[in-house]
């Protein structure tokens, strides 16, 4: 059987400190700050801050490993999304470019309908 299960994103507050308290049996640490800020703004999952949780028994191990993890992620989403963003407008320019009637064959265009035209005068 498939099962699909759905996981948000870890959020700042309550699911971070529940895992830093699980894994490091911790509830407050001055590394919780730059957390709790990098988690407002990545999206992570609680896997994947359990996992780096885990790599050290040492809160200040682990948590500066979280910390390093968490600004590559910002890092790699941020530009994820000026990737995005780039090749979107170059799909618009492309759009627009052949809605303005630049494509390669507008002069053959021009030149028939200026030969139709002129024949008719005749």
């Amino acid at each position: 059987m498939d099962v699909h299960i759905h996981m948000t994103y870890c959020n700042p507050g309550g699911g971070f400190k529940m895992l830093a308290s699980n894994y490091l049996g911790i509830t407050e640490h001055p590394f919780f700050l730059e957390v709790e800020e990098l988690t407002e703004k990545v999206m992570v999952t609680p896997a994947d801050v359990a996992g780096r949780l885990m790599r050290s028994e040492v809160p200040e191990v682990a948590l500066r490993d979280l910390i390093d993890f968490l600004k590559i992620k910002k890092r790699e989403q941020g530009e994820s999304k000026a990737k995005g963003v780039k090749e979107e407008r170059a799909g618009e320019a492309e759009i627009e470019g052949k809605a303005s009637g630049t494509c390669g064959d507008m002069p053959k265009i021009q030149q028939i309908v200026g030969k139709s035209s002129r024949s008719n005068d005749l």
